[in-house]
């Protein structure tokens, strides 16, 4: 049922081409949390950073779930970027780095994290209006047949 309303919401939240839900179950895991009346589902990709428990990839959405209208999306995309070892000394000692660094089998290491936010203010659904109508060519006549209206009377209409 998550994946369902995942899909769903993702959909209307993105724009994006409906997805399979099996493909999205296998490459993140989902969980949706309610507060201040809002749902938020958080995709975290099954794919970790190496040697860590943090994912490559983490998806929020929140959405008001009445209208099923999305609020904010923030993707957070994560990547490790080799330091020197006085780099990764220096950037220790610094607060914005704590918990980006680490250090494995002798490499240093900071994790990058790239964040895209998307806020929606305000969302607009609009009908499109046909162009043309039926009646706009054709009429029925009385003896139950159509032909052409006027100033298209030079067409002709076929049977297919």
């Amino acid at each position: 049922m998550l994946l369902l309303v995942l899909r769903e919401s993702w959909k209307s939240a993105t724009g994006a081409k409906d997805s399979s839900v099996a493909s999205l179950a296998a490459k993140y895991s989902a969980v949706k949390k309610e507060s201040d009346g809002l749902i938020t589902i958080t995709l975290a990709s099954r794919m970790l950073i190496y040697n860590t428990t943090l994912p490559k990839e983490t998806i929020e959405m929140i959405y008001h779930p009445k209208t099923k209208i999305p609020q904010r999306v923030v993707t957070i995309k994560r990547t490790l970027v080799p330091l020197e070892q006085e780099q990764y000394r220096k950037m220790q000692g610094e607060t914005a780095f704590i918990g980006m660094l680490m250090e494995t089998e002798g490499k240093y290491f900071l994790i990058k994290e790239y964040q895209t936010s998307y806020l929606y203010k305000k969302l607009e659904y609009t009908v499109a209006v046909v162009p043309v109508k039926m009646e706009d060519r054709v009429i029925k006549s009385e003896d139950g047949k159509y032909k052409p209206v006027k100033d298209f009377e030079t067409y002709s209409l076929t049977n297919n």
